[in-house]
């Protein structure tokens, strides 16, 4: 089911490449950014920082 997963997202990001890489680029800083503050936020919770 998750290789199935990556080749469909693998399929849409290279068919919308050409045109919307760039958005698609942004779009995925923002959430490994999102990701890395509520991991960030988890671990000061748990650790009580």
């Amino acid at each position: 089911m998750q290789d199935f997963v990556f080749v469909v997202t693998f399929c849409y990001i290279l068919r919308f490449s050409q045109h919307a890489i760039r958005p698609l680029f942004v779009a995925l800083l923002n959430l490994t950014q999102a990701l890395t503050g509520a991991y960030l936020a988890l671990v000061m919770t748990i650790f009580d920082l």
